[in-house]
């Protein structure tokens, strides 16, 4: 889904009585293009890709 939904989403919960705080985290380790999330090959110590 998106970030208009889980937006959406938040809200409903927030409006429950029983809810007194809500914390909200993001993680968008998919735009960092180094990363191993992104697909990044992680290099063996010889310098042959890591094959996982």
């Amino acid at each position: 889904r998106d970030v208009e939904h889980f937006e959406e989403v938040l809200e409903r919960i927030r409006a429950e009585p029983f809810i007194r705080k809500t914390i909200s985290v993001m993680v968008l380790s998919h735009l960092i293009p180094d990363s191993p999330e992104a697909g990044a090959a992680l290099l063996a110590p010889d310098g042959a890709a890591d094959v996982r």
